[in-house]
């Protein structure tokens, strides 16, 4: 009840919901992205996770010498994140995938360190776990569902398979089939 009765908890947690359902499973369908939109294999794909790994340590390297937590760095990489992905969507270019997918981790990291410092500051210490189990189950319980909007959008929508292009663009049906 606590969660709920707090106003800075349930609009983090909301906004952690939003975010995760949107954009939470770009990685579902990156390995698609490399083979069905830019007609390359496992290297490309390993490259393209890599570039997201790098932007997550400079981000994460980058929230560590900032300061403080605000809400404005929280909702700053939240909507850096969907933005960057939107720009993903319409790329055919490995390099320029590359290029986005390290903003992407970039903005990942400044928006999840703000979001688990922002819930640990507001929850008392005795339900900082429980706060903490809260924002995990709003995070990675909005996948299964995410994913499955994501590959739905995907294959009636004849989206092109990429980050968030099942939202934005629309191609040939077989773009998105295994």
């Amino acid at each position: 009840m606590y969660a709920w009765h707090s106003h800075t908890i349930r609009l983090v947690l909301a906004v952690v919901v939003l975010t995760s359902l949107a954009g939470f499973n770009f990685r579902v369908v990156l390995p698609v992205l490399a083979d069905r939109t830019l007609h390359s294999g496992s290297t490309t794909f390993g490259i393209l996770f890599a570039a997201f790994g790098l932007g997550s340590i400079a981000g994460g390297l980058t929230v560590a010498s900032i300061g403080e937590p605000t809400w404005r760095k929280l909702l700053g990489g939240a909507v850096c994140f969907n933005v960057a992905l939107l720009l993903l969507a319409p790329l055919h270019s490995a390099a320029g995938a590359a290029a986005v997918l390290f903003v992407v981790g970039i903005s990942f990291t400044f928006w999840m360190a703000n979001t688990q410092s922002i819930l640990q500051l507001a929850a008392p210490d005795q339900l900082r776990g429980r706060i903490i189990s809260l924002f995990l189950f709003a995070w990675a319980g909005a996948a299964p569902l995410s994913a499955l909007v994501a590959g739905w959008l995907c294959h009636v929508g004849r989206n092109r398979a990429s980050a968030r292009s099942s939202w934005v663009r629309r191609t040939r049906r077989d773009d998105c089939s295994p």
